[in-house]
């Protein structure tokens, strides 16, 4: 078998036809002349756990979904201006939880969700497999590159979580990953490389098994270059039978069995994908749609103009609510921002997390936003926005009061709206609806693809006992006094985990909580927001990066890459324990954003 293997190796899968590392025929032939089992892939429990990192790059605000900011009822708790998320009437707002098992999870939690088969699912059952690891330090690093960097090689420079498992994989890619971020070029494995897709692809599956992608050629389009890659294996082989006779025949009928697989089943995956992807479309379609009580039910009016407020305060400080990337919005309804924006790749993403572990085709996939920034929607739209240059203020110094007004001869106008993920220039009203609809539809597809992990038996258990989903950014945010955007806040990284090994729900990591009060007006009474406190099994040190990367791996069943950094949980039974006290909110000062 060996000198059969070596032979295509030197001759075949060793010839210029078989140049990339990833054609999925290189990768079949292998397994064909070490015996193993014909399929592209194959789904069966391994040595290490499935893993599927959703990066969301820019770091939105996660107050809205999995930041348990008062996980339990004694929890100490002090509101931010700025943390609210519920509608109680016209501009009236409040911050509501939702117990389940126990924790106070955020309002959004209380809804149903569309599922597949019609009708909707309460989003808690998403709850009973989730941990959510809260007030982490990202370890000195400032900035969104370094610290998207570290969500998967936490000692920057060296091997990543990623490239560990691409190491241990005999799947057909060893890893996969999407996007444009300094996660994605974060990878590194010491003898194994990863299969990268531009966001923009307009079919990921077809990329994957495309065998002339990094030939430059065009993506497969049909069988016709299948054949013809084969086709040319085969002729260098009749050049190279001289002296191979006892080696040929069966070459031969391997790659004419290569063939065949390729050619019976490329054309199946494909069409199995694409009713993937119109699976998903129609789950943020209908989630796109649903009324949620608290939410979306009241109408939400933009600025009006002209309007006074107390104090001396610029345009963006006194109207910071409605602005959004050098706009005022002046829309009649808020709510009609979203009528026809679109969610970017969510639906092919999701489609390709599930076509790609249920067929097992490869044992990790992060999926990160396009570029260098992702943004939650693209295309809204408001239909009445003002530049910020279009407004002017005055002061009335008897009356400390700032009155604002448009500027002679400006006119409110449509205009598209920039809805990054990083939401520095986010007011809290346009902030407050489109991080509801963005995680609603998550959760949506979230569950469903949970679902159809569940529903993949294996030998021991179910696909989804060895899958790990890690929902994650680089960190929380830091919300703004005037409610005209937020910061980045290195003290409060927040990760999410979805496994079958986790029996939740379950909140780690303590934060401090408090009304500090500093010179710099914008972060007067920063409340709970989420700022990592100390924890007493980490010698009164607050979890850190290093420690998250170190409690993945144990969930992986990989080493840990920093060593001296002890995960704060454990894995027996197939069941995650936690190694930490359960989550608290301390009371005391925190150390302050402008001095990191």
């Amino acid at each position: 078998m060996s000198s059969r293997r070596n032979f295509l190796l030197g001759v075949g899968i060793g010839s210029a036809a078989f140049a990339s590392a990833f054609s999925p025929i290189r990768k079949l032939l292998l397994a064909l002349l070490t015996g193993g089992d014909p399929e592209l892939g194959g789904l069966k429990i391994r040595e290490t756990r499935n893993f599927l990192q959703l990066n969301l790059y820019g770091a939105p605000s996660r107050w809205f979904f999995d930041n348990s900011l008062k996980p339990y009822d004694d929890s100490i708790f002090y509101r931010h201006p700025m943390h609210f998320n519920r509608i109680t009437g016209k501009n009236q707002f409040d911050y509501q939880t939702h117990k389940y098992g126990g924790i106070n999870m955020p309002y959004l939690w209380k809804f149903g969700i569309p599922k597949q088969a019609g009708g909707s699912t309460p989003m808690t059952n998403l709850l009973d497999n989730f941990m959510t690891i809260r007030g982490v330090q990202m370890e000195g690093t400032i900035g969104h590159p370094a610290n998207c960097a570290k969500l998967v090689a936490p000692s920057l420079g060296g091997v990543s979580l990623d490239g560990l498992l691409a190491d241990r994989s005999d799947c057909l890619v060893s890893a996969i990953s999407i996007g444009g971020t300094p996660a994605n070029r974060a990878f590194k494995a010491r003898s194994s490389t990863v299969l990268k897709i531009k966001s923009n692809q307009p079919n990921y599956l077809a990329y994957i098994l495309d065998p002339f992608l990094y030939q430059g050629r065009p993506a497969l389009e049909n069988s016709e270059e299948i054949t013809g890659l084969v086709d040319q294996a085969l002729d260098e082989l009749r050049l190279q039978r001289n002296g191979q006779a006892e080696h040929f025949k069966p070459l031969y009928s391997d790659l004419k069995k290569a063939r065949r697989y390729l050619l019976r089943n490329i054309e199946s995956f494909l069409s199995e994908y694409d009713s993937l992807i119109k699976k998903y479309h129609a789950l943020i379609e209908r989630a796109h749609g649903t009324e949620l009580s608290g939410i979306n039910d009241y109408l939400m009016p933009g600025l009006e103009l002209p309007q006074t407020v107390k104090g001396k305060l610029s345009e963006r400080l006194g109207l910071g609510r409605f602005y959004t990337a050098n706009h005022f919005v002046l829309d009649g309804d808020l709510r009609g921002i979203l009528k026809n924006a679109q969610i970017g790749h969510l639906a092919q993403e999701f489609a390709l997390a599930e076509f790609i572990f249920k067929k097992g085709l490869s044992t990790s996939l992060v999926i990160a936003p396009e570029n260098e920034m992702g943004h939650l929607f693209f295309k809204a739209m408001s239909s009445s926005g003002l530049k910020h240059s279009d407004v002017q203020s005055s002061y009335d110094k008897s009356a400390n009061a700032t009155t604002y007004s448009m500027r002679p001869g400006a006119k409110p106008a449509p205009c598209e709206l920039l809805l990054s993920m990083d939401s520095h220039h986010t007011g809290s009203m346009v902030n407050f609806i489109t991080c509801n609809h963005y995680y609603y539809a998550y959760a949506t597809c979230l569950n469903e693809l949970i679902s159809s992990f569940k529903a993949t038996k294996l030998k021991r258990g179910n696909l989804f006992d060895e899958t790990v989903i890690q929902l994650t950014a680089e960190f929380e945010r830091l919300p703004n006094y005037y409610h005209d955007g937020s910061k980045h806040n290195e003290l409060a990284h927040v990760s999410s985990f979805f496994s079958g090994i986790i029996k939740g729900p379950q909140v780690l990591g303590n934060i401090f909580t408090g009304h500090q009060k500093y010179d710099d007006p914008e972060s007067r009474d920063l409340g709970t927001v989420g700022f990592s406190a100390p924890v007493a099994e980490l010698g009164n040190r607050p979890i850190g990066i290093s420690n998250l990367s170190s409690s993945i791996s144990k969930m992986l069943r990989v080493p840990a890459i920093v060593k001296r950094a002890p995960s704060i949980i454990d894995v027996k039974n197939n069941t995650v324990t936690s190694k930490i006290e359960k989550a608290k909110n301390v009371q005391g000062e925190s150390i302050s954003y402008f001095n990191i």
